[in-house]
């Protein structure tokens, strides 16, 4: 289930992989892929007659247009919040013992 398709490399007989796609429409995405060039973007399966938004939302979690890492590109990001995020705990954690250490010598005071 978890294998993709992609429907500018793909041949007929590859994308019948996808749902509701039998080998007369994968001719025609061949056809249209032929006549058009690649696939800009996967909702471009959409312009091949016979595929409407039903069919490509059924596929739209296996359909790739390009073995472009689009799923890695994220991943930089998160990588790089970890280390901030330690910073931040570290500093709140100096804070609080600051704060806890005036507190308990003013309780002090108080009860003399």
């Amino acid at each position: 289930a978890g294998e993709k398709v992609n429907i500018n490399t793909a041949s007929a007989e590859e994308l019948t992989k996808l749902q509701q796609i039998g080998p007369k429409k994968a001719d025609q995405i061949v056809a249209y892929r032929n006549a058009n060039g690649p696939f800009q973007k996967p909702e471009d399966l959409k312009n091949v007659s016979g595929i409407g938004d039903k069919i490509f939302e059924m596929n739209q979690h296996m359909i790739v247009i390009s073995d472009m890492p689009a799923t890695v590109t994220p991943s930089p990001e998160k990588k790089a919040d970890k280390p901030a995020m330690q910073k931040e705990s570290t500093t709140s954690s100096g804070k609080n013992q600051s704060s806890t250490g005036t507190g308990s010598g003013k309780q002090s005071h108080t009860s003399n």
